[in-house]
């Protein structure tokens, strides 16, 4: 039987790195975002959400190299769920309430927006094609543009502070790759542990990879909240499900451009749509997300997760 010490010591040791690279790429975005004068919430889009966004973005490139783009469609979008229904709810629940400003909730509810839109788009017309990466990828670099030039603050918002900007986006680059790599290995060693054991693949699946696979999120937001910093956590959430509609199903739609399978993609694009709905009430009312709605959001992953499970039985029967 093979040993189960050597997994269990690569997870402890990676859930101990994944920690503290969350430390410091969120005390580092910060220094960014003083740094190169603009907002934590820009800051989150433009620099985390990119950063946190990668392992879809190479599930993409490989799907798309590999001919099985249907792979790379499936993560996309169950990330994209993943994010507003399971790392936003445990965000809330253990980093606490997240409070935030108008102008800040307006440009988040954009995003929100522009994500679900684009997801119901695809679903509907039933396929991706080049024009469409095409698009995808200027509406990109179009938010981009955008939110750093609304993102801009006045040049006292450093405090007259001087910034080595090579240095900080050095070691906070190297954070970032800390943080994917020891996402990786986490999730990695947990599927060793779990063969070891014999359970079974698809429940492990549906919960511990899926939370292992938004562990770099999950990590940083949490942490961002713990500091109150609540749009550096949101910008970089709300940018992520943003990235990978647009910049990730771009690169996918322009390397494999191809008709799509819609029937599994329908419980997490519908399901998305409720969430995003939900989300933008809380929102616009409260301008607040409580605990209470990370339970409502989190039903809405069961609910998923439900769909999913019942898929599969007929197909183990």
């Amino acid at each position: 039987m093979q040993s189960i010490l050597l997994p269990v010591l690569v997870f402890i040791a990676s859930a101990i790195v994944l920690f503290k690279s969350s430390k410091y790429v969120v005390e580092h975005a910060l220094l960014l975002s003083k740094a190169f004068g603009i907002s934590t919430l820009a800051v989150g889009f433009i620099i985390l959400s990119v950063s946190t966004s990668l392992p879809e973005l190479m599930v993409a490139i490989f799907s798309a190299l590999g001919n099985a783009p249907a792979l790379a469609l499936g993560d996309i979008f169950g990330a994209n769920l993943a994010d507003l229904t399971l790392v936003l709810p445990l965000c809330l629940i253990f980093g606490g309430a997240v409070y935030l400003k108008k102008h800040e909730i307006d440009s988040l509810i954009e995003l929100l927006l522009i994500a679900t839109v684009i997801s119901l788009f695809i679903f509907n017309s039933g396929s991706v094609t080049f024009l469409y990466g095409i698009i995808c990828i200027v509406l990109f670099a179009f938010l981009i543009l955008r939110l750093y030039k609304s993102g801009k603050v006045p040049k006292g918002f450093s405090n007259n502070v001087s910034y080595n900007k090579k240095r900080l986006v050095a070691i906070f680059s190297v954070s970032v790759l800390l943080l994917l790599l020891s996402s990786k290995f986490m999730v990695d060693s947990a599927i060793q542990i779990t063969s070891i054991l014999l359970i079974p693949e698809t429940i492990f699946g549906a919960t511990a990879v899926a939370i292992g696979t938004t562990l770099p999120e999950l990590s940083v937001e949490i942490r961002a909240i713990k500091k109150k910093e609540y749009a550096l956590a949101m910008g970089d959430l709300f940018g992520s499900a943003v990235t990978n509609i647009t910049l990730v199903l771009g690169t996918l739609a322009i390397l494999s451009p191809s008709a799509i399978n819609t029937l599994p993609l329908l419980a997490p694009v519908l399901l998305t749509f409720v969430a995003a709905i939900f989300i933008w009430l809380m929102l616009r009312k409260k301008g607040v997300l409580s605990k209470k709605s990370a339970f409502f959001l989190l039903a809405i992953y069961a609910i998923f997760l439900i769909l999913e499970l019942g898929l599969l039985v007929p197909k183990l029967v």
